[in-house]
C-alpha cells in the first residue's frame, strides 16, 4: 500500500487542526496563540511524519512571545494519513531518532 507523503502530511495536520485555533488566546489568557502555521520541515520514520504547527510569529520569527510550552506532537501516520497528537515525554526516543524531512530546518 502506498502511503503520504510529507506535502500531505502536512496538508492533513492543517485540516484538522487549524479549525481548533483562536489567534487570540494562547497558553494563557494573556498571551495571543498567533497566526496558525504549519512548517515546512519536520522529521520522520518508517510509520510517520512528525509535522511541526504553531505561531508562525515564532516558528518564522523567533518571537518568543509565541512559543508553545506544552509537550504535545503531531504525528501523521504514514499508511493511514491519520493526525495524531503525542505526548513528546511519551515518546521522546523515537522521536530522537526520526530524519529530517522538508525545507528550511531552524539549526540545531
Amino acid at each position: 500500500m502506498a502511503g503520504i507523503d510529507f506535502q500531505e502530511a502536512r496538508r492533513l495536520a492543517d485540516v484538522a487542526l487549524r479549525p481548533d485555533w483562536d489567534p487570540r488566546y494562547g497558553e494563557t489568557s494573556d498571551t495571543p496563540a498567533g497566526t496558525f502555521y504549519v512548517a515546512p520541515w519536520g522529521w520522520e520514520d518508517a510509520w510517520a511524519y512528525q509535522v511541526v504547527v504553531g505561531a508562525q510569529e515564532y516558528l518564522e520569527g523567533g518571537d518568543i512571545l509565541y512559543a508553545g510550552t506544552d509537550d504535545t506532537v503531531v504525528l501523521v501516520t504514514k499508511a493511514s494519513g491519520k493526525v495524531r497528537l503525542e505526548s513528546f515525554l511519551a515518546l521522546e526516543d523515537r522521536l530522537e531518532s526520526m530524519a529530517r524531512v522538508g525545507k528550511g530546518h531552524p539549526p540545531e
